[in-house]
């Protein structure tokens, strides 16, 4: 017998986000770094993917292909990615992220890892292992009703 989940488990789940990207927002403000959410979105995808092109960025999230284009072109403005040249009469190019983009990423992921510290606060160590379980079984399932 199956057991109904009720729905406010998503509402949960985008509270937390929610206020969870509000306060990596104010931490990265308060930081001194300059970026918005959704640049430091693309900045983290470009330096976790070396070399990928904007296809790529959109085939692996279902973001819009205009607002990755621009998201780039942002980036590319500001000196923290450079687009790599294509080869001989490719039409793609490949993004890579500058040594200023990394100085700014390992930036991003400090305050990143002093969040997610601050969020399991009081966790046991078996309590943040049983956890990131259940979250890895959460990301499947959804990856897997996606496709």
């Amino acid at each position: 017998m199956t057991t109904r989940t009720d729905p406010q488990v998503l509402d949960g789940l985008n509270e937390l986000m929610q206020q969870a990207g509000g306060r990596l927002q104010r931490a990265l403000r308060a930081a001194g770094l300059d970026i918005g959410p959704m640049e430091a979105w693309a900045l983290r995808f470009f330096a976790r993917h070396p070399a990928c092109t904007q296809g790529d960025v959109v085939a692996a999230t279902g973001k819009d292909k205009a607002q990755v284009a621009r998201l780039v072109v942002v980036l590319e403005e500001r000196g923290l990615v450079e687009r790599l040249p294509g080869d001989a009469g490719a039409r793609v190019r490949r993004v890579q992220v500058t040594a200023a983009g990394q100085r700014l990423y390992a930036a991003i992921e400090q305050q990143r890892g002093l969040l997610g510290e601050a969020l399991l606060d009081g966790f046991s160590a078996a309590e943040r292992k049983a956890f990131m379980a259940m979250l890895a079984r959460l990301q499947a399932n959804a990856r897997a009703g996606a496709q």
